[in-house]
């Protein structure tokens, strides 16, 4: 089961400082506003999955390996003939944002009602979806719509962020889309005071709370930029303010951040109050970095600063659960293969911790090289191992090459090995201790039967033994 699942677009981003007509470079990233959400719930823990289609241009590949190294399961993500939305961003001294969308007609736009897959939304427990998600096309209304329709009707909880946006449609149109989905919504999650004014005519929390939950909503969480959030319970407004000094940098789905940080309170136990600190600290530390997904904050960073919350051990594994997976030794069986030279191309890894199975993760590579793909095997289980925590591992891998050329005891000559080589590299830095050793592939089943599965399935998903 998959604790939370968004529906929407993913964007290929290029950021700049100052003007975009003036940048003369520009940085790749990505991002999208339902995705960057569970992005965010998945770096804190969450098991989230992503519907959405990708164009077959030449950024498919690296949103399915970045989006998937994250953790997000893209069974949902179909690539399909098309072209993939993108964004121009600029950046101010102080955060502000100069936007720039070549989005119409996407391969996301395309999704409609008829290609959802129900069993995949009543395996979540909560569904996110935004006026985003709606706005991109007639035939995505139709498809929030439809899931929000099959969530509830198998009692997964919805949730729902009108982050409005002009450039997109109208408010009239906003607000009949608006009108459509609060009756299928449990969690409303808007932004004051600019949105819910243009949407409701009100920026009074007490207000827009009555409104929604006489229209269904259950949770109401009314976001306020630097004026933290507000959550009414009973009729009374409760203000949540960031605990934090913050320095902002990029102010970019920040909106996004926290309601990733809230949902995955709320799945963890969390009182709404609660969920909302939560909320409210991830979104503060990600406005401290750049891109919209590039500094959404990991479970050590938020740990730490909300160390002090009483709610906190429920929320994030640290103190001595941390402490007590860092001084643990994970060991990673990796594999990676494809069927041709290059092919279609999976990565398997097999955990073991405490000497029992625990965890089996495949990812589905592309089109690739038998030693991409082990080496993408390497890179997806050191980013899995420091996610959750550990500061010790030992791989074993049953290519020679690789492990040699990790030990430093052979150079890497080809030229398209050597960024996952680095990327190896910079993760393993992080680790306390690593070591890496060569095994017989008679003992290297279960990963090999993983990679096996991501070529099968043309899929990446992690399995819990």
């Amino acid at each position: 089961m998959l604790d939370l699942i968004s529906l929407g677009e993913c964007m290929i981003e290029f950021y700049c400082d100052g003007s975009i007509s003036k940048a003369a470079h520009f940085h790749k990233a990505y991002g999208g506003d339902t995705l960057n959400t569970v992005v965010a719930a998945a770096r804190l823990g969450s098991r989230t999955g992503f519907i959405s289609k990708f164009g077959e241009d030449p950024f498919a590949p690296y949103l399915h390996e970045e989006i998937a190294a994250e953790g997000v399961d893209l069974a949902c993500c179909p690539a399909v003939q098309g072209f993939n939305g993108l964004y121009l961003i600029a950046l101010g001294e102080k955060g502000q944002r100069e936007f720039t969308y070549y989005r119409t007609g996407s391969a996301a736009a395309t999704l409609g009602p008829e290609e959802l897959d129900a069993g995949y939304i009543r395996s979540a427990r909560i569904l996110h979806a935004s006026g985003i998600s709606q706005a991109i096309s007639r035939s995505c209304r139709s498809a929030v719509r439809r899931a929000f329709q099959i969530a509830r009707e198998a009692g997964v909880r919805t949730s729902y962020d009108p982050n409005f946006r002009p450039k997109l449609w109208s408010s009239n149109e906003a607000r009949e889309a608006l009108e459509e989905i609060l009756p299928s919504t449990d969690i409303f999650l808007p932004s004051s005071p600019d949105e819910t004014r243009q949407l409701l005519n009100t920026a009074d929390a007490r207000e827009i709370d009555g409104w929604a939950r006489e229209r269904g909503a259950q949770i109401v969480v009314i976001k306020e930029g630097e004026g933290g959030c507000v959550v009414v319970e009973d009729g009374m407004p409760r203000r949540v303010q960031s605990p934090l000094d913050i320095r902002v940098v990029d102010t970019s789905g920040a909106g996004d951040a926290f309601n990733g940080g809230f949902l995955h309170g709320l799945l963890r136990g969390l009182a709404t109050l609660e969920a909302a600190e939560l909320g409210a600290i991830t979104a503060a530390l990600k406005i401290q970095g750049r891109g919209a997904v590039r500094s959404l904050p990991g479970r050590e960073a938020v740990a730490a600063a909300a160390q002090d919350k009483s709610w906190a051990t429920r929320a994030v594994e640290f103190g001595s659960r941390a402490a007590s997976r860092s001084s643990k030794s994970l060991v990673a069986y990796i594999d990676g293969g494809s069927r041709g030279n290059p092919g279609a191309a999976g990565a398997g890894i097999h955990l073991e911790l405490d000497g029992e199975p625990w965890r089996g993760l495949y990812k589905y590579v592309g089109i690739d090289t038998n030693n991409r793909a082990e080496y993408a095997a390497l890179v997806r289980a050191l980013e899995y191992a420091l996610e959750r925590g550990f500061r010790k591992i030992r791989v074993y891998s049953d290519s020679e090459l690789l492990v040699r050329q990790i030990r430093g005891e052979y150079q890497v000559k080809n030229p398209g090995l050597l960024e996952l080589y680095r990327k190896s590299v910079q993760l393993l830095q992080r680790f306390e201790q690593f070591s890496i050793s060569h095994v017989p592939r008679e003992q290297n089943r279960q990963a090999d039967k993983l990679a096996n599965k991501a070529l099968d399935l043309r899929a990446s998903g992690e399995e819990t033994y």
